[in-house]
């Protein structure tokens, strides 16, 4: 049976005439009653026919009631509400979709352990492809490049027509300015390094049990423009965080986890790279002994199960992120201004960053040994040979492994040391 029901109070009649003598009456009718008992009445009719008409004549006469018209306080108490629901919406139709994501090439996975074997197998096209000299030469103008520093490259992009944002592709200073705005947060994957100074280098690894607690500390919350992750609902297992595309992402909270984890390995890896020239051989060595120890003992999963100290650390630092109403606040205002007042700068902000995406992606693949661009070789060949990352990683490791067995020779032999063994000829008197 249809249903013939007036748009203004709701009420419901058996046919179309009636329903018409009803709207030509000379009394108007009036807005529906506003009790819980009738509110949910209607809500019951509307959720059964999908009728999305009489939630929005409700929600009609909700805001024009006497009380919503008078108390600015109530408005913004709906307002607020209206935000959460649509956002739960949002939250679980993410959940919903694959969760996971690399961060590198931006494949998605439905499941923890694809993201895990993706990178554990290299199977990333973006680590994979990397980038050289040449794509550089292709894409940039001649005199936009310079190789300076003994060899390092220096990719400047400054004459851009209409373009005034200034972006130094260093780890020792990639924060994102404009000459007359300041963008004071770093997007997640590209956190600046320029307030780790060498005594603090040292801090940080100068216990292998401790390196986790102290890098969340020292990069971190020592430097809080390096915090782009917040929770829109701290009841929810979402994460959302300031992406390398200048834009707003989201993930389960597990999968922020895992990445996080290997963004804290990567970066004791470009702090390596940041202060070697200022360490001798043996003290990187001193140094990445307890890298080496770290990732094979500690950070390192076990069936996919993260060590509960690592977890720990981590759970922690999002915690007081996510406590952080600021954080929040400046990434969407970061969001707004880009799309407001510097829209046609973006695209040159993420090309700068991407540069220095790849150019971090070949300081983690020296410490790996693997494929790197035709600039980082440049680089790498001005580079002593007993300071390239990944030959230190490999003595680094030699010396772990001696040291190792000479605690497992000396503990035998301390375990044997009042043993005393018998003779044959006094077993047989």
């Amino acid at each position: 049976m249809s249903d013939y029901s007036c748009d203004v109070c709701l009420k419901k009649f058996n046919s179309p005439s009636h329903l018409e003598r009803h709207k030509n009456n000379k009394t108007p009718c009036d807005k529906p009653n506003l009790c819980k008992d009738a509110l949910m009445n209607y809500i019951r009719d509307a959720n059964a026919k999908h009728d999305k008409q009489t939630i929005l004549t409700l929600l009609d006469a909700i805001i024009e009631s006497s009380i919503m018209t008078t108390d600015k306080d109530v408005v913004q108490l709906y307002q607020a509400r209206l935000d959460d629901k649509y956002q739960a919406i949002l939250e679980s139709e993410l959940v919903q979709q694959k969760a996971f994501k690399c961060i590198d090439c931006n494949e998605e996975f439905a499941f923890r352990q694809g993201l895990y074997r993706h990178n554990k197998y290299n199977r990333c096209k973006a680590k994979k492809g990397g980038y050289s000299l040449d794509d550089i030469l292709q894409d940039t103008p001649t005199e936009d490049i310079a190789i300076v520093n003994n060899g390092n490259p220096q990719v400047s992009i400054n004459d851009v027509d209409n373009s005034n944002v200034n972006v130094d592709a260093s780890i020792n200073n990639n924060i994102i300015t404009n000459h007359n705005y300041h963008f004071n947060i770093q997007p997640f994957g590209l956190e600046s390094l320029e307030h780790i100074t060498l005594k603090d280098f040292k801090l940080i690894f100068s216990d292998a049990n401790r390196l986790m607690a102290n890098l969340c500390n020292y990069v971190f919350l020592q430097n809080q423009s390096n915090m782009s992750f917040y929770k829109h609902n701290l009841n929810k297992q979402i994460i959302s965080f300031l992406s390398k595309n200048m834009e707003i992402e989201k993930i389960d909270e597990k999968g922020f986890i895992y990445q996080f984890t290997r963004l804290l390995e990567d970066t004791c890896i470009l702090l390596f790279y940041q202060h070697r020239e200022q360490l001798t051989e043996n003290e990187l060595i001193k140094y990445m002994k307890r890298l080496v120890h770290y990732q094979d003992t500690i950070l390192g999963e076990r069936n996919g199960v993260m060590q509960t100290d690592t977890k720990n650390c981590i759970l922690n630092l999002m915690d007081t992120a996510f406590r952080n109403k600021e954080i929040k606040y400046n990434i969407e205002k970061i969001i707004k201004d880009l799309k407001e007042k510097y829209n046609a700068e973006k695209n040159d902000i993420v090309e700068r960053l991407t540069d220095e995406d790849f150019r971090r992606d070949d300081i983690i693949n020296e410490f790996y040994d693997k494929k790197t661009s035709t600039t980082h070789k440049m680089q790498m060949d001005k580079t002593p040979p007993a300071k390239v990352l990944h030959k230190i990683r490999a003595k680094a490791r030699e010396h772990n492994t001696a040291e190792a067995a000479a605690r497992r020779k000396k503990a035998a032999d301390n375990a044997f040391k009042d043993v005393k063994f018998r003779t044959s000829e006094e077993e047989a008197s």
